[in-house]
C-alpha cells in the first residue's frame, strides 16, 4: 500500500510540475502571439502609409520629368531673347549699314513678349523648385518607413521562430488536468491528503 501511495505521489507530483510548465509555456506564447499581432497591426498600417507615399513620391517623379522639359524650354528662350537684344543694338548704332530684314519696333516688340515669356518660366521653375524640396522630404519619409517595415518584419519573423520553438499541445494539457482529476479523487478515496 504504502509502495502504491509512493508511486501516487509521485505521478501526481510529476504531473502536476508538468501541468504547471505547460500553462506557463501557454501563457508564454499567448503573450508572443499578442506582441506579434500587434506587430503585424503595424506592419499593415505602415504599408498603407507606404502606398500612399508611392503615389505621392510618383506624383512628384513626373514635376521632376516636367522641369527638365521647362528648364529646356526656359534655356531655348533665353536664347533667343539674347539674339534679340544682339540685333536691337545692332540697329541702335547708326554709323553701322546693317542690313536688316525686321524692323527695330517689331523686334523691341518681340524682345518684350519674351521677357514676359522668360518672367513666366522663372516663376514656373521657382515653383517647380519648392516641389523638388518636396519630393526629397517624401524620399526621406519613405526612406524611413521602408526602414521600419524592414524591422517590424525581422521582429515577426524572430517571434515566429520563438513561437514554433515553444508550441504547446493544449490537447495535451487538457489529458493533464484530466489525469491530475482522477489522481485527486483517487487520493481522496484513498484518504490520502493532497
Amino acid at each position: 500500500m504504502d509502495n502504491y501511495l509512493q508511486r501516487l505521489t509521485k505521478v501526481y507530483d510529476e504531473g502536476k510540475a508538468e501541468r504547471l510548465e505547460n500553462e506557463d509555456n501557454l501563457k508564454t506564447v499567448q503573450e508572443r502571439q499578442a506582441v506579434k499581432d500587434k506587430k503585424q497591426q503595424d506592419i499593415d498600417e505602415l504599408e498603407k502609409n507606404y502606398i500612399e507615399l508611392k503615389a505621392t513620391s510618383e506624383l512628384y517623379r513626373n514635376i521632376n520629368q516636367d522641369d527638365i522639359a521647362l528648364k529646356d524650354e526656359y534655356e531655348l528662350l533665353r536664347m533667343k531673347k539674347g539674339l534679340i537684344l544682339q540685333k536691337i543694338q545692332k540697329l541702335e548704332k547708326p554709323d553701322e549699314e546693317i542690313e536688316q530684314d525686321t524692323p527695330k519696333s517689331e523686334l523691341e516688340q518681340e524682345h518684350f513678349s519674351l521677357c514676359d515669356e522668360v518672367v513666366e518660366l522663372e516663376c514656373r521653375i521657382a515653383k517647380k523648385k519648392a516641389l523638388k524640396e518636396q519630393l526629397r522630404k517624401v524620399r526621406l519619409e519613405e526612406q524611413s518607413f521602408t526602414e521600419r517595415q524592414a524591422r517590424l518584419k525581422r521582429d515577426i519573423s524572430d517571434l515566429n521562430v520563438i513561437c514554433k520553438k515553444e508550441v504547446v499541445d493544449e490537447t495535451k494539457i487538457e489529458k493533464l488536468n484530466t489525469d491530475l482529476s482522477t489522481m485527486h479523487e483517487e487520493d481522496e478515496a484513498l484518504q490520502f491528503p493532497v
